[in-house]
């Protein structure tokens, strides 16, 4: 398990087990694997440059998973995310296996996409 906290920035060669952050950043930069469980809080940035799968991911309070850096194919199985959260994915490469939960009020756009993507929120 990967923790990181308050201002930190985190650099992954590999994939954790889980990631937990709260208030920072984590990069990872991995090819393949699973990490069981990605939690951010708080205005936590995950960088996900890897196309490995993302069993369950939980953003909350202002949190994004940013997929920006990477242009590989990878899987979301199960998500969720407050209103306030952000997946960014502008190469279109993550798969939902699931539908997304929005937990709360949308306040801002919670997924940033390329062209060509849809969607279904629950």
């Amino acid at each position: 398990t990967l923790r990181a906290y308050s201002a930190s920035v985190v650099f992954c060669e590999c994939v954790p087990t889980d990631i937990i952050t709260n208030g920072a950043q984590v990069v990872v930069n991995a090819t393949g694997g699973t990490c069981n469980s990605v939690t951010g809080v708080n205005g936590s940035t995950v960088n996900w440059n890897s196309s490995a799968t993302i069993t369950t991911l939980a953003l909350q309070t202002a949190s994004r998973l940013d997929k920006t850096g990477d242009n590989r194919n990878m899987v979301i199985t199960n998500s969720s995310m407050d209103g306030n959260c952000q997946i960014i994915d502008p190469w279109v490469t993550i798969g939902f296996t699931n539908a997304t939960t929005i937990n709360g009020a949308v306040t801002s756009g919670p997924f940033t996409f390329g062209p060509g993507r849809s969607i279904r929120v629950t």
